[in-house]
């Protein structure tokens, strides 16, 4: 699956639940999802597991 699918499936959905209820509004979203996807690209895309996660820590 292509970014531009991935945002597709995205704005279909958000127009399924109500949560879009313009063309205008999906057109915008469309394009900042893409935006969005296209952004983080090059974020690493490594996840530390090397010790538990703990919610409580720095509280």
């Amino acid at each position: 699956m292509n970014k531009q699918e991935l945002a597709k499936e995205f704005v279909v959905a958000l127009i399924s639940s109500g949560k879009i209820d313009t063309a205008q509004n999906a057109v915008q979203t469309y394009f900042d999802i893409i935006s969005m996807l296209e952004r983080n690209e090059d974020a690493p895309q490594h996840i530390d597991v090397s010790e538990p996660y703990d919610p409580f820590k720095d509280a």
